[in-house]
């Protein structure tokens, strides 16, 4: 797994009042037990209708039929006054207080008509007609103003009628009624969203979902639509004003070592001359071994600027090119880049398998799995070709399939530490725990100072609950690769989540971002870790650092849901009472 392909969005959901740290994380696909079903039912029973006026006891259907009849005679009298105002010539006299009906009942008596008016708007609801519902509704609130059933009831009525912005404001007075409301929230979002607020719609759906318990699964869908539409959106207008930055040295060093080394035809055997293409692709290359990339790239462009003759020299120096385009997010520059490359050398196994990258980054998966079949007719006993072909197999779910390509790629060269890694994370992802296991311990016989091996071997510990083992892992990945940050970040994961340290967790965040200023996914668990302790301007710093740090479309719009993702599940945090929240993950 490298960075693209993780899913590392935590949910941070503060409860300063109940959580030990003052905050509580939890993972958006948990599955909450039933204990807030008792909570629910309760309100439920709140929300229900009384029983029907037929089904009360007598001395409440008589109570019920004298208000009615009190609200005939007021309202026959005050139509009687302004019939009479109407028909003097003289300015009409002040109407009688007794013309206002709410005034002249108890509260009971109000309650009680209330609720037969809210009565006679269902009924009408069910018969669609919904502007006479609306006309009940209404009288029912004016008697009882405080219930959220009554405004939610009228809300149905404008959403069939069309009326979203009135949807809106009565689904908000339901809600600052009762902000647990479901049904009110629902129909609130649904409405936002007609109106174009998809920021609002998703902030609703958000709060269902916590609510809910993470079990209500068309909450969660449309939850996931909305922050999908609302990154793409920003991201498409982001995209053409960015400027193009290769990645952390990190990302490019885990793309380079994924190709297993290769000599330079090109070059073998020549002292280049100063100033030639072979000069700066000499230079370049050595830049690269140095782990030394902005140099690596000043010298590719040098050496492209110098190219006069169509050779090989000239397609090595493409294929570099095309390289390091990539790697800055500009897809489509390096997909000419590689083609140039294999115009001059269609053999280079090498050059197909980066031109199959790309096509995997504009989702071509069948072209992709055809250029390997390309490099396959050139060299089937290259094992680059079947690790590359078992990662886009993984990106594409085939754990099975990707398994059989990662085992070729070993039994071809059983000496590439990244294939034993790759080959164990899918074993363990087809559920054979103990294989994998396996897998990986062989993997650190033979390779003991390859760092990544203890950081994935960490992963699948901390899956399994083992989780003292799993910083031990962690904390052998950081000595042997101190710049690297994945294992800082997974390692403060566990200090926060699990041991509850957080001073510890923040410092390990800040190193790894001074190991790699680089590294978007630092930026973005610093800003999940930051925001649910309060400090929403520092995180939301870190959000747009992540997304400045994006390079192509795909990972402009994987930052922007994360900020917009961690950001609803913090307004959740301030819309709904504290308690109420602790109760729902119960």
């Amino acid at each position: 797994m490298d960075e693209n392909t993780r899913k590392w969005i935590v949910i941070a959901v503060l409860v300063a009042s109940v959580a030990g740290i003052g905050a509580l994380y939890v993972s958006n696909n948990s599955a909450a037990p039933a204990k807030g079903s008792d909570r629910k039912a309760a309100k439920k029973d709140k929300k229900e209708a009384p029983s029907s006026p037929k089904q009360a006891p007598a001395a409440a259907a008589a109570e019920q039929e004298a208000a009615a009849r009190k609200i005939d005679e007021l309202a026959a009298a005050k139509k009687e006054d302004e019939a009479q105002a109407a028909s003097t010539p003289a300015a009409p006299a002040p109407a009688p207080a007794a013309a206002e009906p709410p005034t002249a009942l108890t509260p009971k008596q109000k309650a009680a008509l209330a609720v037969q008016l809210k009565d006679q708007g269902n009924d009408l609801y069910k018969k669609s007609k919904f502007q006479e519902a609306i006309e009940c509704y209404s009288k029912a609130i004016d008697l009882q103003p405080t219930s959220a059933v009554f405004w939610c009831n009228r809300a149905a009525c404008h959403a069939n009628l069309n009326d979203p912005k009135s949807v809106v404001e009565d689904c908000t007075k339901a809600l600052a009624l009762d902000p647990a409301y479901v049904k009110a929230l629902h129909r609130r979002a649904i409405a936002y969203e007609q109106l174009g607020q998809l920021r609002d719609a998703l902030n609703d759906f958000t709060t269902i979902t916590i609510l809910d318990g993470y079990k209500n699964p068309n909450a969660m869908n449309a939850a996931e639509r909305l922050l999908k539409t609302l990154a793409e959106t920003q991201a498409l207008a982001m995209l053409p004003n960015k400027k193009p930055m290769l990645p952390s040295a990190t990302f490019v060093s885990a793309y380079l070592e994924a190709f297993r080394p290769a000599p330079c035809p090109a070059l073998e055997g020549t002292t280049p001359e100063p100033e030639t293409p072979e000069f700066y692709l000499a230079a370049a290359l050595a830049h690269i071994k140095a782990k030394e990339y902005e140099l690596a790239d000043e010298a590719i462009t040098k050496s492209v600027s110098l190219v006069t003759e169509e050779n090989l020299v000239a397609a090595h120096v493409y294929n570099l090119q095309g390289t390091f385009l990539f790697l800055k997010g500009q897809v489509e520059e390096a997909s000419a880049a590689f083609e140039r490359s294999l115009a001059l050398d269609e053999t280079n196994v090498n050059t197909l398998i980066k031109m199959s990258n790309i096509l995997m980054e504009r989702g071509e998966v069948d072209q992709t799995l055809q250029m390997f079949e390309r490099a396959l007719q050139v060299n089937d006993q290259d094992p680059d070709i079947y690790y590359h072909r078992g990662q886009v197999k993984f990106l594409s779910n085939d754990f099975g399939g990707c398994i059989l390509d990662y085992q070729k790629s070993l039994d071809l060269d059983p000496t590439f530490p990244a294939a034993y890694i790759q080959l164990g994370v899918s074993q363990y992802k087809l559920g054979s725990i103990q294989t994998a296991m396996g897998t990986f311990k062989k993997a650190m016989a033979e390779f003991p100072t390859t760092a990544d091996i203890y950081n994935y071997y960490g992963e699948l510990l901390m899956d399994q609950g083992r989780f003292p083992e799993a910083v031990e892992q962690y904390d052998k990945c950081i000595n042997l690769a101190p710049v690297s940050p994945m294992a800082y970040i997974n390692k403060a994961t566990l200090m926060f989540q699990v041991f509850q340290d957080a001073p510890q967790a923040e410092r390990l965040l800040r190193t790894a971002l001074e190991k790699d200023p680089r590294c978007d996914l630092v930026y973005v668990q610093l800003a999940n870790f930051l925001l649910p302790q309060g400090k929403v301007d520092e995180a939301i710093k870190y959000f747009d650092k992540a997304i400045d740090l994006a390079r192509t479309l795909p990972e402009l719009v994987n930052a922007i849901m994360a900020k917009e993702n961690v950001l609803a599940q913090y307004h959740v945090t301030q819309a709904l009472p504290a308690s109420l929240i602790a109760e729902t993950l119960k």
